[in-house]
């Protein structure tokens, strides 16, 4: 995360850990609109100076904390592929992280807190799409094209095939827990889920023998 160091005064980690937990918390369950510096500062148990001290601002803090998401969530496109099974474990790995964080309580009442009457500021919504489901495409789009350079699979255009198989392990999915009040789906429906996805998508996209 991208921290503001405040002139003259030691970091104190303790207080940058504080500040990013109260702003990731008030961030997921009252949405942006419900993150204020002062709400930061009041749950953060500092002064609101403090915080400014190691953010400049709101949409510092909710870059900071999107940032956290992305790389817990980009992680596993990261891993070495050598072959066309490591190219099923590392696409499996991005699916399942991503079905788990769509399936989560903090996603979902995220969701729910951007479908209040309360406003959100235009640029929020715009940076919150562009950094969020807009960045999720095109992190994949990037591991999607480099193994079609490799041969390890035929992917034309890779942004569009990353937004099906996005679109395949989703399907209506999170809709039904932002909507309904459901138990989220087990570690092993989840895995299943992405598996049939990824059948689909290599049987379109995997090279011929």
């Amino acid at each position: 995360m991208t921290l503001k160091a405040a002139r003259g005064r030691p970091s104190d980690p303790a207080k940058q850990a504080a500040i990013f937990q109260a702003a990731r918390t008030l961030f997921f369950r009252a949405g942006p609109q419900g993150m204020t510096m002062e709400a930061v500062a009041r749950d953060a148990r500092v002064s609101k100076v403090t915080v400014y001290a190691y953010y400049a601002n709101r949409d510092a803090l909710i870059q900071a904390i999107i940032a956290d998401v992305q790389q817990r969530l980009f992680a596993s496109l990261r891993l070495p592929v050598d072959d066309t099974a490591g190219v099923r474990r590392s696409l499996t790995a991005f699916g399942v992280a991503l079905l788990e964080f769509l399936c989560s309580e903090d996603c979902v009442l995220l969701y729910r807190a951007l479908s209040s009457p309360a406003p959100i500021p235009a640029d929020i919504r715009q940076m919150l799409y562009q950094q969020g489901p807009l960045a999720t495409i095109a992190a994949l789009a990037a591991l999607l094209q480099r193994l079609d350079e490799r041969g390890l699979l035929c992917v034309p255009d890779s942004a569009v095939a990353a937004e099906q198989l996005m679109g395949m392990w989703r399907g209506a999915l999170h809709e039904s827990l932002v909507f309904q009040q459901g138990d989220p789906p087990t570690a092993a429906e989840l895995e299943q889920r992405v598996q049939a996805g990824l059948d689909t998508f290599i049987r379109a996209f995997g090279r011929p023998r």
